[in-house]
């Protein structure tokens, strides 16, 4: 008798469908693998090539800003970065030398650039965990699993990058607050060659007109050879620092030139007002207030309170990494973080950096304190010597010549005293102007590091 093995119809059907499902599975995930895929393409560089577009910026047509700029310009507020209109030929003010800097300078391409790199991290930093698919090889089974996100993990992660994107713009914004201050003292430093250049014209004449006339009172007996002497030397002086302010003046055009995206030779006016040195510095003398002021306004500050809240966002992940990681789908997952520690010892490598950027900031605002009190003091030097040269010195310079003058042809004073007045008024002269120019940098100091406080100047 033979003996029949039972063999249940359901224990086929099954496998056979597990098959036909894993595979039409397989087809149609596939496509989803390649779907967003993009190609690699070269992008190489020509210094060359790069050289000679530089070559042909010029303020005739400004270059507009390219779309980091433009995103940067909305997120940031800089209304500078694209310039107004105006017309070259009537000369370019200080205002106008800032806004063509923050948009042709090509140091502040690369801070903006960054911006992108960041705000792509921060839409990383939202994406959701990829599912993963398997196959069991022994079952022949199609398997999916999801890992799902600790409780704040995807929180923190959000604003650790929101926090960079912030730092990166605070930091754009400081490189154009610093760039446009760098601008400022440049621009004061090309009207102040400028100014000492036409002084020097000046003095040239009175000098090589004193020259002359020791000259020809040494062929009538009325000056020594060494008082004639003493007006040649101080006439050649004169000459050679002349000579040496045409080249300052080139160098000084060329230094605004590199910070405002030009090439060196570019050539232009410069739109001054009558006298630009006379700009008054009255109401900056309370450092407190200043002080705050700069809390408020500096963005290199804004910056590291922004690297702060990365710090402080980073222990928040830290904290939330410590639970176990769980994955769920056909089957389920749970990582147990036992050899981490619970994530022990990186959420105290994390608050151990939280605690080092706090110190960071607290230092920061002392030198930002120092900083306001230094530049009033030497903002208070410099008005002091101002004021003394306009009040004291300045009344008596022409009135000095001419009672020399008045006096010699009386015969009154000798011709060596006329040269050593002469002397004393070109010194005054010098000092004078010299004083007006340090005055106006240190009032462009201190409204720079007191922070930029233009509209919309803010992240």
């Amino acid at each position: 008798m033979s003996h029949r093995v039972y063999r249940p119809p359901i224990a086929v059907a099954p496998r056979s469908r597990n098959r036909r499902n894993t595979r039409w599975g397989l087809i149609a995930l596939a496509p989803l693998a390649f779907t967003g895929c993009v190609s690699y393409e070269p992008a190489p560089l020509d210094p060359a090539g790069i050289l000679s577009g530089l070559r042909a910026v010029s303020l005739d047509a400004p270059r507009a800003p390219d779309k980091d700029s433009q995103q940067s310009s909305e997120q940031g507020g800089e209304a500078s970065l694209a310039p107004p209109p105006f017309d070259p030929s009537d000369g370019l003010t200080m205002d106008e030398a800032a806004a063509v800097a923050v948009t042709l300078n090509p140091a502040l391409r690369v801070s903006r650039a960054e911006a992108g790199v960041a705000e792509s991290q921060l839409v990383e930093a939202g994406l959701l965990p990829d599912p993963t698919v398997g196959w069991d090889i022994a079952d022949s089974d199609l398997e999916v699993l999801l890992p799902l996100l600790r409780p704040n993990e995807r929180d923190a992660k959000v604003d650790e990058a929101q926090a960079r994107v912030n730092e990166v713009q605070w930091a754009i914004h400081g490189d154009e607050w610093t760039l446009k201050r760098d601008v400022q003292l440049a621009f004061i430093d090309l009207l102040a060659t400028v100014e000492q250049r036409l002084l020097n014209d000046q003095l040239q004449e009175v000098v090589t007109r004193t020259r002359d006339f020791f000259l020809r009172a040494r062929g009538q007996g009325a000056a020594t050879a060494l008082q004639e002497t003493t007006a040649a030397i101080q006439a050649a002086e004169v000459r050679l620092e002349g000579e040496g302010l045409v080249v300052q003046e080139r160098r000084a055009r060329q230094a605004l030139n590199a910070l405002l995206g030009l090439p060196p030779e570019a050539q232009y006016l410069l739109q001054t007002p009558i006298n630009p040195f006379h700009e008054r510095s009255e109401g900056l003398d309370d450092a407190g207030a200043l002080t705050q002021q700069a809390l408020e306004h500096r963005p290199d500050l804004q910056a590291l309170l922004a690297t702060y809240e990365q710090a402080e966002q980073r222990l928040h992940l830290a904290v939330a990494q410590q639970w176990p990681a769980l994955t769920i789908g056909t089957s389920l997952e749970l990582q147990l973080p036992f050899f981490s520690g619970f994530n022990g010892p990186a959420i105290q490598t994390a608050t151990k950096e939280r605690e080092q950027l706090g110190q960071a900031v607290e230092a920061a605002v002392h030198q930002l304190r120092a900083e306001v009190h230094d530049a009033l003091a030497a903002l208070e030097l410099a008005r002091r010597q101002v004021e003394y040269f306009e009040n004291e010195i300045e009344p008596r310079l022409a009135e000095s010549l001419n009672l020399v003058d008045e006096a010699f042809q009386a015969r009154q004073v000798t011709a060596g005293e006329i040269l050593i007045a002469q002397s004393q008024v070109l010194d005054a002269r010098e000092r004078l102007l010299a004083s007006r120019i340090a005055h106006a940098r240190a009032l462009a100091v201190v409204t720079w590091v007191t922070g930029d406080k233009t509209p919309g100047g803010e992240p």
